[in-house]
């Protein structure tokens, strides 16, 4: 089967939703429109059976219905918006659209409509089938055969395909390496081979058919009413192949979904009317797929044949009686309409917490972990640190979200704005400026305040969250020969050695949304979102660094780092550019309550600076040995820091509304942390300005603790 190549940028992806590998399939307004009904099998296989009904009705029209010009049947193809509502409200009345959860897809009105109409032909016409007028109109008359053959191709081509892909599974089950061709058994090579045959014959089939389309594009034999009327049977094929295509991806899904149910007991409420076995179920999702893959490019040769028509008669495509019903779920048909714009309003509260989490000491404990099998670091031997007690941000939130999807593009446009303030909650806070400690880390005052923004275009989402922390507080603490903490410092009056604490941080999310590219499949697999794109972090924070050594040879599988030299007390500003993708799991909308869970992995690099001790201090001299202005005994270093994130997140949602209703008013509540780690990059013992550095070793500064920012939220959310 056909699969679509990655794109290497983010826009191309975008583009590719459009007219890559999306094909006619992807339409965001049908999966909008079906995205809250809960599994069902009966409505799936119903569904099912109406793609196979529509293929069969085309082929119907076209090859096989006797045509004169001037009859009433022709006319009557392209349903009025009347005949067309009229239509619909008789199949709710049936099983299984007599459950008014579940919406009638317009493919099947299509379905019932041109069943009824073709009804109606005449035994017998001046041609045997329009495709035969065609052919007279164009001066091509084997136009009727070339479609009959290019339908018999495009099946024997799939059969061929599936029969490779059966035969290769059988020969590689999953899990082992991909063979080269040489390696081959038999009985693959023969598939493949029969394959490509199999493929070479449906290519020459649609140049057959195609040279056939160019014939008719231009045409000028034939009565204005007769290409008219042929115009609108080709048409109206055309739109019908569209719906048929639309609901595809929504099948499958719920076809999946359905089997699960049942597997787990449920079924959906309709399922033991379903009549079908478990056999059925399983071939129910390849029965689609390959309904799909006829129909798209039956498809293909439609539009070709709709818009050559369509110019006989001086038309653009969009102006045919087929596109004349503007009740679709079709994106190119409908257009960009008040529908395709939402709006979406959260309003809760929020706690933005900051942690630490020290970084494990013991080397022992780090090699029975398994975590850090390339690096083992040795803290133990270092003298000071800092620990630090931030109360949270306590925050009331509000954020709304205006956005819009363009045809076959989710998200296009977004614009989100939000404002997140404790001011009327816990806000301020006095800094005391006083006493060298208080300078080294850079004690002030500011007003606790927190800020996001959003803005979104051609589906790229981007946020801003800005917060400072004023409410809290920086101890100087020290460490016992074993690694363990020791207790914080105090003056030569006994004090603790402390100072109000400041964070200032400010996040810039940009990413991509590519789920979408995914299709059915995202949701088959409970993906959500997919975005890939990039983050930045600034924030400014007190810090003790630990410049570690490293004796292992350049190529040793483990490297292991030992304590060396520390840093005195100082503010260091952190600088994060990074790289990676968040993942969204979640239970399927159509669940009144639901979870979701968030994983996310970023790496990248950032520049920093800072002063580290000419020479390693002993516990006599760690806590004289701080005034970072003194150049004969501090050194500036300029380096660039190597930085991981992850994100964390676990959520529930409960919808309070009918999933029928336009207006969604929904809760959640999340737990969410972002988790950041840094290092320097390593660099020779011998120019390290360190004294006492190893000859040949590694060095590398770690900040000793990993950076934590993290809280609960709870929204009351709103969709229309």
């Amino acid at each position: 089967m056909r699969r679509c190549a990655p794109a290497s940028i983010l826009l191309a992806l975008a583009l590719a939703s459009l007219t890559g590998c999306a094909g006619y399939t992807q339409n965001v307004r049908a999966t909008r429109a079906f995205l809250y009904e809960e599994p069902n099998l009966a409505v799936a296989a119903d569904r099912a059976e109406d793609l196979d009904a529509l293929t069969a009705l085309v082929d119907k029209l076209l090859l096989s219905t006797p045509y004169t010009p001037g009859d009433a049947w022709v006319a009557g193809l392209a349903p009025s918006a009347a005949e067309f509502a009229r239509q619909k409200a008789e199949l709710r009345a049936r099983p299984p659209y007599d459950d008014v959860a579940f919406e009638v897809p317009v493919a099947k009105v299509y379905r019932a409509h041109l069943e009824h109409a073709l009804s109606t032909a005449p035994e017998k016409g001046k041609y045997a089938s329009l495709l035969e007028a065609m052919g007279e109109l164009s001066g091509a008359p084997e136009l009727g055969a070339h479609w009959e053959a290019h339908g018999q191709k495009i099946k024997a081509y799939l059969e061929a395909d599936d029969a490779f892909e059966q035969a290769y599974a059988r020969a590689f089950p999953r899990g082992n390496p991909s063979p080269v061709a040489s390696s081959e058994p038999d009985s693959v090579k023969v598939a493949r081979e029969a394959r490509g045959a199999a493929k070479e014959e449906l290519d020459a089939a649609e140049e057959a058919l195609n040279k056939d389309l160019r014939a008719l594009d231009g045409a000028t034999r034939g009565s204005p009413k007769q290409a008219k009327e042929l115009t609108r049977a080709v048409s109206v094929a055309y739109r019908a192949t569209l719906e048929a295509l639309a609901i595809v991806p929504v099948v499958l899904v719920q076809a999946v979904r359905a089997t699960r149910d049942l597997v787990k007991g449920g079924g959906g409420r309709r399922a033991s009317e379903a009549g079908t076995g478990a056999a059925k179920l399983a071939e129910l999702p390849a029965h689609v797929e390959a309904a799909r893959s006829r129909m798209v490019r039956q498809t293909k040769v439609l539009e070709a044949m709709t818009r050559a028509l369509a110019r006989i008669d001086r038309q653009e495509l969009e102006q045919t009686p087929g596109f004349e019903l503007k009740e679709s779920v079709v994106d190119q048909v409908v257009g960009v309409t008040k529908d395709s714009f939402r709006v979406n309003l959260r309003a809760g509260g929020e706690a933005f917490i900051f942690s630490t989490v020290s970084n494990q000491y013991d080397p022992n404990k780090q090699r029975e972990s398994g975590q850090q099998a390339k690096e083992i670091k040795d803290y133990r031997g270092r003298l000071r640190g800092l620990k630090y007690d931030v109360k949270p941000i306590m925050l009331l939130a509000a954020r709304l979200d205006v956005g819009f999807d363009y045809i076959k593009l989710p998200n296009a446009g977004n614009l989100s704005l939000g404002v997140k303030t404790d001011r009327g909650v816990s806000s301020g806070g006095s800094v005391d400026n006083q006493g060298s400690f208080a300078q080294q880390v850079g004690a002030t005052g500011a007003a606790s305040d927190a800020l996001d923004l959003g803005l979104g275009l051609l589906g790229v989402k981007t946020s801003v969250r800005v917060a400072n922390f004023t409410a809290g507080k920086v101890s100087y603490v020290g460490f016992n020969p074993d690694g363990t903490e020791g207790g914080t410092v105090t003056d030569a009056a006994g004090r603790p050695v402390e100072a109000p604490l400041q964070l200032q941080f400010r996040q810039i999310d940009v990413g991509y949304d590519l789920a979408f590219l995914m299709g059915e499949s995202a949701s088959k697999y409970y993906i959500e979102e997919l975005t890939v794109g990039g983050k930045y972090y600034e924030y400014a924070l007190p810090r003790v660094l630990y410049e570690l050594e490293s004796t292992d040879p350049p190529n040793a599988e483990t490297k292991t780092y030992r304590y060396f030299n520390e840093s005195a007390p100082q503010l260091i500003t952190s600088k994060y550019y990074l790289a990676g993708a968040t993942i969204r799991a979640a239970s399927p909308p159509s669940d009144a309550f639901g979870w979701f869970l968030d994983l996310g992995v970023y790496v990248g690099v950032g520049p920093t600076s800072f002063y580290m001790r000419r020479n390693r201090p002993s516990a006599q001299t760690v806590d004289q040995d701080t005034r970072l202005s003194d150049g004969a005994r501090q050194e500036l270093r300029e380096k660039s820091a190597r930085a991981a994130n992850a994100t964390l997140g676990l959520g529930a949602r409960y919808r309070f509304s009918n999933p029928k209703s336009r207006l969604k008013v929904s809760g959640e509540a999340l737990y969410r942390a972002e988790l950041i780690y840094a290092q320097t990059e390593g660099e020779s013992g011998a120019s390290a300005s360190s004294n006492g550095a190893t000859p040949g070793s590694t060095h590398i500064v770690d900040f000793g603790t990993t950076d934590v920012f993290h809280g609960p939220r709870f929204n009351l959310v709103g969709e229309f």
